[in-house]
């Protein structure tokens, strides 16, 4: 096919794919603004141990990321996946993502029992070999340009405790798995 040039519409039809030599169109000349793009990633993978002990929401060490948004107008998709287990029996794990001391992503709580949760694990016997794994994701509008910090919290509710990227048993035979946790963060330009 040829290459036509409509003056009147200011278009040009017939050219193939690659016909432009090197350096003709660069950044500045795509579309403008930075909507819907990616503009960086950032994340951490959690390999060792972490047991959940209290009834408060507790920092998951080493599921911690800082980012500083580019523009107060971009969102941050942050996502989590969490490997757990119960250690021991009526165990409950709750996980929560928080921006700072924010608590993001969660439902909303309903009377003085319930409270705001983005995963949960439960146990009512025990499961010595046993382990699940959490995922989440959440698009915040955090609405600055200042450097915050994401976390992936967890808190034990019932009784007992739980563990984090291991079984209960931990010992070392063929039924005794390790896993691994991640938390990843998506700035997103608006």
């Amino acid at each position: 096919m040829a290459i036509t040039i409509d003056g009147g519409t200011n278009t040009i039809s017939g050219l193939a794919v690659g016909g432009l030599p090197d350096g003709v169109v660069d950044g500045d000349m795509l579309a403008s603004g930075t909507g819907g793009k990616i503009l960086q990633v950032l994340g951490v993978v959690k390999q060792d141990t972490f047991t959940a002990t209290t009834a408060t929401y507790t920092t998951i060490t080493g599921l911690t990321q800082a980012i500083t948004p580019s523009a107060t107008t971009s969102k941050i998709l942050a996502t989590y996946c969490v490997f757990g287990s119960p250690a021991g029996t009526m165990t409950t794990m709750t996980l929560g993502l928080f921006r700072d001391s924010t608590h993001v992503g969660g439902g909303t709580p309903v009377g003085s029992n319930r409270y705001a949760t983005s995963g949960n694990i439960s146990s009512y016997s025990a499961h010595t070999y046993a382990a699940e794994t959490v995922s989440f994701s959440f698009l915040d509008s955090p609405s600055t340009t200042s450097a915050i910090t994401y976390s992936v919290k967890a808190r034990r509710d019932v009784s007992g405790a739980f563990n984090i990227n291991m079984v209960h048993a931990d010992d070392d035979t063929v039924y005794s798995a390790r896993g691994s946790s991640t938390l990843i963060l998506y700035e997103i330009g608006a």
